[in-house]
């Protein structure tokens, strides 16, 4: 399910996201108009002029009028606003597993972070950690390939955001006595 926006928010802001109070609906008609139905998308949401979040309530739009949904009340969504964010990448950021007798490879990765583009403080890698838990792991299927869990220590902003890693999986394996 989409929620599409219309208009642009104010200069020097941008659409950060959406959260849809509900992610799937429910449609009934004839199965060959079903069919080609592969997105539902809501009414369009108007974000001109704003820099702050934007909530609304909307229908779902299905322009063919042979399929009928069977959602009872509006779709609730929220449109996320703040300043306009530039990236930076952060290297060397250590690859920690909670568990000396296992080994994660590589055992560093790159961050990639947006940050409002006013943004003049520093991030290094001592500002992240990138976590693995190895109880959360099924251990006979090592050596495998899972995501770190990336997080800043401290968000001297609430409008940085992780938007990417690299590499985006690590191998663990065990370390042999």
């Amino acid at each position: 399910m989409d929620a599409p926006v219309h208009g642009k928010p104010l200069p020097g802001y941008e659409v950060y996201g959406k959260t849809l109070s509900q992610l799937n609906a429910v449609i009934s008609g004839p199965r060959s108009r079903i069919e080609k139905i592969s997105k539902i998308s809501t009414e369009p949401i108007s974000v001109a002029g704003q820099k702050q979040p934007v909530f609304a309530l909307v229908d779902l739009n299905i322009p063919d009028n042979m399929v009928r949904v069977t959602a009872s009340s509006p779709i609730e969504v929220t449109v996320e606003i703040g300043a306009i964010r530039r990236s930076i990448t952060v290297q060397q950021v250590p690859v920690l597993i909670d568990d000396s007798s296992y080994q994660v490879m590589p055992g560093h990765i790159s961050v990639q972070l947006l940050v409002p583009a006013t943004f003049t403080g520093k991030l290094g890698s001592s500002d992240l950690s990138a976590i693995i838990s190895i109880k959360e792991i099924d251990r006979a299927k090592l050596p495998m390939k899972v995501k770190p869990d990336v997080r800043l220590r401290t968000n001297p902003d609430p409008a940085i955001a992780i938007k990417e890693i690299w590499p985006p999986e690590v191998t663990i394996s065990r370390i042999r006595n």
